[in-house]
């Protein structure tokens, strides 16, 4: 709701301005913060395009790294809570760089639980069941961007395959 207020003045014959009342005025904005919220998320999605387009061999790279990060979580035994806590920093930094925010939002989450349980060092078998949801949950939002932005990522595959540069590019398929 916007509020917007206007005085009325006294009606006099010597030209005061003195303020007689107030009208208040309430305005419904709900369509106006609507369309501006999907504006931003459009244009932050735009952004997201071009930064991948930009640098499609380093991203499709940390797809990769993100996926094997995951992995190694599944299949160890014993959890470093430390190192995984880095390398889930690193990876929500990374994305961040690509304007990623639905990721950047659940790995900081997966950070910020990582974080609590950081003092106990290592978990051998044995993983609180919150972290287990919050790494499933950071997987799942992983695979689910992967699956809902199939088009960008076959462009950078593209774009990756025929560019001609000196770095390394790992081409998932």
């Amino acid at each position: 709701i916007k509020l917007d207020f206007r005085p009325i003045y006294k009606t006099d014959k010597k030209d005061n301005k003195e303020i007689e009342k107030l009208i208040c005025i309430a305005s419904d904005i709900t369509n106006e913060k609507r369309l501006e919220e999907k504006a931003s998320k459009e244009k932050l999605e735009v952004q997201m395009f071009l930064k991948i387009l930009d640098q499609p061999g380093f991203f499709l790279n940390l797809i990769e790294d993100a996926k094997d990060s995951f992995n190694l979580i599944k299949k160890n035994e014993v959890m470093d809570v430390d190192l995984i806590f880095r390398n889930i920093h690193n990876l929500k930094a990374n994305f961040s760089r690509f304007h990623v925010a639905i990721l950047v939002q659940q790995l900081h989450k997966l950070e910020g639980i990582l974080d609590q349980y950081r003092a106990e060092s290592f978990f051998k078998n044995e993983i609180p069941d919150e972290l287990k949801k919050s790494f499933m949950d950071s997987e799942n939002q992983l695979l689910n961007f992967l699956k809902s932005e199939k088009t960008v990522l076959e462009m950078a595959r593209r774009d990756a395959k025929s560019s001609e540069s000196d770095e390394t590019v790992f081409l998932p398929a």
